[in-house]
C-alpha cells in the first residue's frame, strides 16, 4: 500500500508539474489563477486534516471496542446466561455500537465537507478562468482554440492535484493504525484486554 501510494504520488507530482508548464506556456495569468485556487484548496484540506485524523482514530478505536465487547460476550455466553446478565451485556454492546456509529457519522460529515470544498474550488476555478480568459480573448491575447485547450489542461491540472492530495492524505492516515493500537493497549476499559487475558 505504501509503495504503490508513493509511486502514484510521484507520478501525479510529475504530471502536475508538466501540466503546469504547458499552462504557463499558454497564459501566465490564467495559469497563476489555476495555481492559486489549487493552493487555496490545498490549504483548506490541510486545515481539515487534523480533525479528520482525530475523528478517524476515534472511529477506529470505538469500532474495535464494540467488536471486542461483542466477541467477549459470545465467548462468555454460558456464564452470562447462568448469572442472568444478558440484559446488561446487551445494553453494554448497544452503548459501544452507538458510540462507534456516531464516530462513523462524524467521519462521513468531514468527508462530505471535503467533497463539497473540492466541487466549490473546481467551479470557482472554471468561472475565474472563463472570466479572465474572456477578457484575454477580447484583447486578442488568446484565441478561442487556445482558451479551450487551456480549460482542458486546467481541468487535468485540478484533477491531478486532487489525486495527489488524496494519495498523500491516505498515506498520512495510515499512521493512525499504530496510534490506535497504542490507545487500545493503554485503555483499561477495552474488553480486548480481558479477552486476551482469559486465554
Amino acid at each position: 500500500m505504501l509503495s504503490s501510494g508513493f509511486v502514484s504520488g510521484v507520478l501525479d507530482g510529475m504530471m502536475l508539474v508538466a501540466t503546469l508548464a504547458v499552462m504557463l506556456f499558454y497564459s501566465v495569468k490564467l495559469a497563476l489563477i489555476a495555481l492559486l485556487i489549487t493552493l487555496l484548496y490545498t490549504a483548506l484540506q490541510l486545515v481539515m486534516l487534523r480533525p479528520l485524523k482525530r475523528v478517524a482514530e476515534e472511529q477506529i478505536v470505538k469500532s474495535a471496542k464494540e467488536s471486542s465487547f461483542f466477541l467477549e460476550s459470545l465467548r462468555a455466553m454460558q456464564p452470562v446466561k447462568l448469572f442472568g446478565r444478558e440484559r446488561y451485556r446487551h445494553s453494554g454492546w448497544l452503548d459501544h455500537f452507538v458510540h462507534a456509529l456516531n464516530a462513523g457519522i462524524r467521519l462521513e460529515k468531514i468527508k462530505i465537507v471535503l467533497q463539497t470544498l473540492r466541487g466549490a474550488m473546481s467551479g470557482l476555478q472554471l468561472v475565474a478562468i472563463v472570466w479572465v480568459g474572456g477578457h484575454e480573448l477580447l484583447g486578442n491575447a488568446l484565441s478561442v482554440g487556445m482558451l479551450y485547450a487551456f480549460l482542458v489542461f486546467a481541468r487535468r491540472f485540478s484533477a491531478q492535484a486532487q489525486s495527489l492530495l488524496v494519495t498523500l492524505t491516505e498515506m498520512y492516515m495510515l499512521k493512525l493504525l499504530p496510534g490506535s493500537a497504542r490507545r487500545l493497549e493503554c485503555d483499561p476499559s477495552c474488553a480486548c484486554h480481558r479477552t486476551s487475558g482469559s486465554d
